[in-house]
């Protein structure tokens, strides 16, 4: 039996045309120059330890374009008050993120600014 229909084949990638003046940049348009990242990190035993250092915090702060908080306390990664202290500032919580920044570190992860 030949099963063969009446109905055009779908409009295929193939047949469409090309796009001109693509850039590199996947998303599209002018890449921009970006300059390189730099990581600080600081390590917390619990929320509290964390929250009571808050001006050492921020002072840290000044010296890094983002600061990653790993506190070895389950808790919650949105903490307000730990957040607020300054935009830079991500916190990471939990024995898992725990190890996963020690061995950044060790790597030398954070010795070194990185492209994004």
């Amino acid at each position: 039996m030949n099963f063969q229909s009446n109905h055009k084949k779908p409009f295929s990638n193939k047949n469409r045309p090309y796009k001109q003046n693509r850039s590199s940049n996947p998303k599209g348009g002018r890449q921009r120059e970006s300059k390189p990242k730099n990581y600080s990190v600081v390590f917390y035993d619990t929320f509290i330890a964390a929250k009571s250092d808050a001006q050492a915090i921020k002072e840290q702060c000044q010296s890094c374009d983002q600061l990653n908080l790993v506190i070895k306390a389950e808790g919650n990664m949105d903490d307000a008050e730990l957040l607020g202290i300054d935009s830079k500032i991500k916190v990471y919580a939990g024995a898992a993120w725990t190890s996963i920044h020690e061995r950044r570190k060790e790597e030398g992860w954070y010795d070194s600014p990185w492209k994004i």
